[in-house]
């Protein structure tokens, strides 16, 4: 199984969750659900969660996220695991009610531009970073270039960056995939180590193909007459550059947006004999 080590979470003012473990505090007790099963989500839709996956509710993926030593609050819907001991990877859920998100930009962005954007407002949150205490974040390159898929509404992009605190560097990776909707967006953010992200991207597309709003609630079911429009385009969802510059918050940019995990794999015996002991089932 995986043990999340450390976090460098770009936001810091707005409420999110980095990923760290704490051997000290006390084992959760959880009731994950095992796929195949279809995974009811919230009032919005639903997740087809595979064979060979575990599902934490919100609340156990709270109390996970704090056994791993993240302050709360955790607004996440859920989780996703593997039921593979060896996996080093989680996918966390979240709804964001922010209104219908116009995605006529993907039609006409650029990766370059859009990364520029992101590097340039990281680089100028970096100061207030340091001054609440965290260390400077420099985005390296695409993880993957965004791609989004109109006939679906699903969009997926990944970063690579480096955190300097102190004389400590460490990289990690930041891979997002979202579904639109009609009244916001599920994003699912997949949480792995840098060397580890080849292996767990499939995993995690297989999540996002597998996620879908229901039907009143999706994307194409959206009424200009009704409806909440976002204050943003799609392209704000890549990292946040977009969306901070048209809001006048370019200080903040990675502080509101880019969320940065750094996840390792450890002995079976620290995390407790692999995710069947941890979760109290027997292997057949």
């Amino acid at each position: 199984m995986f043990l999340i080590r450390r976090a460098f979470v770009a936001l810091v003012v707005l409420c999110s969750f980095s990923v760290s473990w704490a051997v000290d505090s006390e084992r959760p007790k959880l009731n994950p659900e095992h796929g195949p099963k279809t995974i009811t989500l919230a009032d919005q839709g639903s997740l087809k969660l595979p064979a060979g996956y575990l599902y934490l509710n919100e609340n156990d993926a709270a109390a996970l996220l704090t056994y791993w030593g993240n302050p709360g609050p955790h607004k996440v819907m859920g989780m996703v695991l593997s039921e593979e001991d060896k996996a080093s990877w989680a996918v966390s859920l979240r709804f964001r009610k922010e209104g219908y998100v116009k995605d006529e930009d993907a039609k006409t962005w650029n990766a370059d531009d859009l990364i520029k954007s992101v590097k340039e407002g990281t680089e100028a949150s970096n100061p207030e970073r340091k001054k609440m205490g965290g260390g400077e974040m420099h985005i390296i390159d695409w993880a993957q270039k965004p791609t989004y898929d109109a006939a679906t509404h699903r969009l997926v992009w990944g970063m690579r960056a480096e955190v300097v605190d102190g004389a400590q560097r460490d990289e990690s990776v930041n891979y997002h995939t979202y579904v639109l909707g009609r009244e916001g967006y599920i994003e699912m953010n997949l949480m792995t180590d840098p060397k580890a992200l080849a292996a767990a991207k499939p995993r995690a597309d297989e999540l996002l193909s597998a996620t879908a709003f229901s039907d009143g609630k999706r994307y194409e079911d959206f009424s200009a007459a009704t409806d909440h429009v976002a204050e943003y385009g799609l392209a704000a969802l890549i990292g946040g550059g977009l969306v901070a510059k048209k809001l006048g918050l370019l200080a903040t940019i990675g502080l509101l947006f880019a969320k940065f995990w750094k996840v390792g794999l450890i002995g079976l015996a620290v995390f407790g004999g692999g995710i069947a002991k941890f979760f109290g089932r027997k292997k057949a």
